[in-house]
C-alpha cells in the first residue's frame, strides 16, 4: 500500500518507485510511439529510447527515506524502487531478491553516479547485477517513507502516481492471490 502526504491510499502488487523511473513510465505511458513498438513486439524498447532521451535533463534529488524507523540520506538520487516482486519494466530484475511472499519490501536507490555510468547500470539490470554497483544501494523493510529535497514523480506498477513525498507499507495477505500447483497446465 503507498500513502500520499495528503492521505490517499493506492495499492501495488509488483513494485512503486519515484524519480527517474517514474519519470520514464509517464513518457512511455504517454507516448504513441508505445502502441507502435507494441504492435512489433519491441514494447520494452520504448523504456530504453525515452531513458536516452531523457538522461541528459533529469535533475537528481537528494531523498530522505524512512525504513521501519530507520534514516537513509542519499545525495543526487536517480531514483527509488519499493519492490514486492523481482521484476519491473519490459523485464528488468530491479529487485532480484524480492519475494511476493515473505512480508517485506525491497527498496533498491540509485544515486552519486555520472550519466554515462547509469547507462551501465541500465544495461545490467535485466540479469540483476546492477546491485554489485557502489552506486546502487539495497535496503529491506515493511514501512518506508520518501521525502525528497524536490517533488519528484512516482508511480505504482508503472502508473503515475503523483509525487513525493510518499510512503508505502506491507498489507499481508490483502489480496488472495490463487497460485497453481503445476497440474493441469496452471
Amino acid at each position: 500500500m503507498i500513502r500520499h502526504i495528503d492521505g490517499k491510499k493506492t495499492y501495488f502488487i509488483n513494485n512503486m518507485g519515484a524519480g527517474f523511473d517514474a519519470l520514464i513510465s509517464r513518457k512511455v505511458n504517454s507516448s504513441k510511439m508505445k502502441g507502435i513498438l507494441n504492435q512489433l513486439s519491441l514494447g520494452k524498447f520504448v523504456y530504453a529510447l525515452f531513458l536516452v532521451k531523457e538522461l541528459f535533463t533529469y535533475k537528481c534529488s537528494d531523498l530522505e527515506i524512512v525504513i521501519d524507523g530507520k534514516k537513509f540520506d542519499f545525495d543526487s538520487a536517480w531514483f527509488i524502487t519499493i519492490s514486492n516482486q523481482p521484476f519491473y519494466g519490459g523485464g528488468m530484475m530491479i529487485s532480484p531478491d524480492a519475494n511476493p511472499f515473505d512480508g517485506i519490501l525491497n527498496v533498491t536507490v540509485v544515486h552519486n553516479i555520472s550519466r554515462i555510468k547509469i547507462l551501465f547500470v541500465f544495461a545490467s539490470v535485466f540479469k540483476g547485477r546492477h546491485i554489485a554497483f557502489k552506486e546502487v544501494t539495497v535496503l529491506q523493510g515493511q514501512n518506508v517513507s520518501i521525502r525528497s529535497s524536490h517533488p519528484i514523480p512516482a508511480h505504482a506498477d508503472g502508473e503515475a502516481l503523483g509525487s513525493s513525498p510518499i510512503s508505502a507499507s506491507v498489507c499481508p495477505e490483502a489480496i488472495p492471490v490463487i497460485i497453481g500447483n503445476g497440474k493441469d497446465g496452471c
